[in-house]
């Protein structure tokens, strides 16, 4: 099946905007109440598409797909063997299982939709939100919900017909809310409207000055109801590597973009994180206090499970234990450290360094586009929980896989045998 978005009906590419979104959706923030999460089912639902695919002979996986995902899911099945013979945690496999439906389903987007569908998708369903937000604040009614018990939410819900949308305290104001609409949580939303701009610069039609300046108002309209710093920090990477590694041959106008970026990104990146240090009543704003709290945990652990962490998946509920509360850990690298210990962490990161690093020839993707996803990945995984192959990390799990589906080195062998086959005609 061809990769190009432009190949594809208009019938089909609505149904994948539609599967695409409905993996972030929350089905409580929408008046569904499932045994399941929604991501869960939309995922079987894209593996059982691809197994489907592949007997039709509709689709086919390369060997370099495969790898991939191996590549991927190897260091958290090589570590939770060992768990399960060091510290008897059994807990790990279901982790492994939900980690193999994410790479099967986001190897299913990548062959039967494509990355541009997804980023594209996404991006629309910014202002959809945005607009959906707005009836119900304006519609709806505030209520409470005394049995909420996560880390994460206030249990103060807007609710309008058949919406029931979650509050949250905000991360840089005290005074004020955060809310993430169909998406559930402030930051799911966070990820998809990131996720969506990203896409922006991606896509191979040229997008107008105007139809830019549009996007990143209701960009900043979604920072503004979900207060995201991650993605918010996402983005601004994003942007100004791609604009400094461009013009890399140019003293110039790497010096004036540079400038002009750096001063952009300093001034919103300093709202951002004003409160990185306190806690505004949402336990995710004080970031830094979170960090302590796991670090103390873990250096304070059995030597063990500071070299092979306390059991895949298992994680906040170890934290529980711990301080008699939740508490969120979002961090790739402290969640990694803490469920896989200090080898896993190593070696996950290096697996993923050398995956970017062995397709960095890529023809889907101009080279600093390329590099410059990589870099805000980096700066997103400090401040979520990007590195554990979960819905967060969906986004680059499809990235990664959609641009290794040609490497320059594979154009070459093609052009080359092309030329051979004419020569012996």
């Amino acid at each position: 099946m061809s990769y190009d978005l432009e190949d594809k009906s208009r019938l089909w590419r609505i149904f994948g905007g539609l599967i695409v979104i409905l993996l972030y959706i929350s089905p409580t923030a929408v008046g569904i109440q499932l045994p399941i999460a929604t991501h869960t089912l939309v995922c079987v639902g894209l593996v059982c598409l691809l197994g489907i695919g592949l007997l039709a002979e509709y689709i086919t996986i390369t060997l370099r797909d495969i790898a991939i995902c191996l590549c991927l899911i190897a260091p958290f099945a090589c570590i939770g063997i060992v768990q399960f013979f060091a510290i008897h945690e059994t807990a790990g496999i279901k982790s492994l299982v939900k980690i193999a439906l994410e790479l099967g389903a986001a190897l299913a987007v990548a062959k039967c939709f494509s990355w541009r569908l997804y980023t594209k998708a996404l991006r629309w369903a910014i202002p959809i939100n945005i607009a959906l937000i707005t009836v119900v604040i304006l519609l709806g009614t505030i209520s409470f919900d005394s049995t909420i018990r996560t880390a994460y939410d206030s249990g103060l819900f807007m609710d309008w017909k058949n919406f029931h949308f979650p509050i949250m305290w905000g991360s840089l104001m005290e005074e004020k809310v955060r809310i993430g609409g169909i998406f559930g949580h402030a930051n799911s939303f966070g990820v998809v409207s990131a996720m969506g701009m990203l896409g922006l610069y991606m896509s191979k039609k040229k997008t107008s000055g105007v139809s830019q300046v549009v996007w990143w108002i209701l960009f900043l309209i979604s920072f503004f109801l979900t207060e995201s710093r991650a993605s918010l920090l996402n983005l601004l990477v994003f942007v100004v590597a791609n604009n400094v590694l461009q013009s890399w041959n140019s003293i110039k106008r790497v010096v004036k973009n540079i400038a002009i970026m750096a001063g952009v990104a300093g001034s919103l990146i300093g709202v951002a994180f004003m409160r990185f240090n306190e806690n505004t009543g949402d336990i995710t704003s004080g970031r830094a206090g979170i960090m302590d709290m796991v670090s103390h945990v873990i250096t304070n652990g059995l030597p063990i499970t500071q070299a092979l962490g306390v059991g895949l998946g298992q994680g906040a509920i170890y934290l529980e234990q711990q301080y008699g509360f939740m508490i969120p850990v979002d961090n790739s690298y402290f969640s990694l450290w803490l469920e896989l210990g200090i080898i896993g962490a190593i070696i996950v990161v290096l697996t993923i360094g050398f995956l970017f690093g062995r397709y960095r020839t890529t023809t889907t993707f101009p080279k600093h586009t390329y590099w410059a996803f990589f870099l805000g990945l980096l700066a997103h995984s400090f401040f979520e929980a990007d590195f554990m192959m979960n819905r967060i990390s969906f986004g680059w799990i499809l990235f990664l896989i959609y641009a290794a589906q040609e490497t320059m080195a594979d154009r070459y062998y093609r052009n080359r045998e092309s030329s051979k086959s004419l020569q012996h005609i």
